[in-house]
């Protein structure tokens, strides 16, 4: 039986940082709980490469999640070089992907590098594919419902994480074969795919699939000038992801993730925190075994913040975390109240921070409001500051 291997696990006090971002040989991931400096460690990590060891800067790829995480990467290493980054390709996952479609579309057989769909418009495909669909291929649960808004939403989201697990056609139908409430669907994702090719249009979902065995297919023709990868943000990375980098590192780049399974937010989209927990397995061997390097200090949060925190997320630890974090200096406070509407609360928000300036002497520039979105309750929160003033 093969072992599997195992971590060669580091806790990382901050004294020990610049002799840790200076070892970047092999597979590594850096875990560290709330204000540890992860981003940081990995822009330090960039720099070291880029300046003191001069390595090529167009050897070096920086993956994030989101754009908005690729933009502070980018202005971080750009303001710590003193020097533009254009050589350095500091992307997301799906940027990456569509750049090595557009350069293997035709061998991966499109006609064209395909027109990558927004959300709304794989929607309105899926929709218009199920609108003309016989209702008799499908499950009689939901013959009824094939032409509306709401399943076309279900069946396309059924299509990325599809997708993100890379089910082959075959795969798929097996699948499909042991639920009869999933009758239809390989057949239709069949046929979705056939109107892709045919429009020279991909989603997100089949665009990471696309990329995984075009490089699977083509590393030393796609990623062999890479010699060193690093990748913020990877609890949130699907399968697709984590496999995308197995084969961008099967060339012989040098791997290093940054991760806390305690900020994975986007398991409704597919991201999967095993991803941190197999790190070992899946980039590591008896040979050259991965490392886990954990930061144990906490630079911005401090113990009354900390325990907070412990206290929501008492249901118990999670796979991969990085276990008791030292918090940093400060007193700090954690409020909790509740409101019956969004108007309500922002009227307290508004009240809170009239009295924190007034009261407290506390600057309004000194004071943030971070809100879940932006669309939903600014509107409410603007009106009530500025009946303040």
């Amino acid at each position: 039986m093969t072992t599997m291997p195992a971590f060669n696990e580091v806790r990382v006090d901050p004294p020990d940082w610049p002799r840790r971002i200076a070892d970047t040989d092999g597979a590594q991931v850096i875990v560290g709980g709330p204000g540890t400096g992860k981003t940081e460690f990995l822009v330090r990590r960039a720099l070291a490469l880029l300046d003191e060891r001069s390595i090529d800067p167009g050897a070096l790829l920086v993956l994030s999640f989101g754009r908005r995480g690729v933009a502070d990467l980018r202005e971080r290493i750009r303001t710590g070089l003193q020097r533009s980054v254009s050589q350095t390709d500091v992307t997301t996952f799906h940027a990456f992907a569509a750049r090595v479609l557009e350069l293997r579309a035709v061998d991966r057989g499109w006609a064209q590098p395909p027109e990558v769909l927004t959300g709304p418009e794989q929607v309105a495909l899926v929709h218009s594919l199920l609108t003309e669909a016989d209702p008799r291929r499908f499950s009689p649960a939901f013959r009824e419902v094939l032409s509306t808004s709401t399943f076309a939403a279900e069946v396309t989201d059924f299509v990325l994480r599809c997708r993100e697990q890379l089910l082959a056609p075959a795969s798929l139908a097996a699948v499909c074969a042991t639920r009869a409430e999933w009758r239809g669907l390989a057949e239709f994702v069949a046929r979705y795919d056939a109107q892709l090719r045919a429009s020279s249009r991909i989603d997100y979902g089949t665009l990471l699939a696309e990329a995984v065995r075009a490089v699977e297919a083509e590393p030393d023709g796609i990623v062999s000038q890479l010699t060193h990868v690093l990748v913020d943000e990877y609890q949130d990375t699907t399968p697709a992801q984590a496999r995308l980098l197995r084969a961008i590192t099967g060339a012989g780049a040098h791997l290093t993730v940054a991760a806390d399974p305690y900020q994975s937010i986007y398991s409704f989209r597919g991201a999967s925190v095993h991803n941190v927990v197999n790190f070992a397995t899946e980039f590591g061997d008896a040979d050259h075994p991965a490392r886990r390097l954990v930061l144990t200090t906490s630079f911005r949060t401090p113990r009354a913040v900390l325990d907070a925190a412990v206290r929501v997320t008492a249901g118990g630890e999670l796979p991969g975390a990085a276990g008791p974090v030292e918090p940093a200096a400060g007193e700090g406070r954690v409020d909790v109240h509740r409101f019956d509407q969004e108007t309500e609360e922002a009227e307290w928000i508004a009240a809170e921070v009239l009295r924190l300036h007034l009261e407290e002497g506390i600057a309004y520039s000194d004071i943030a409001v971070f809100v879940r979105s932006k669309r939903r309750f600014l509107p409410d929160l603007s009106r009530a500051l500025a009946r303040r003033g």
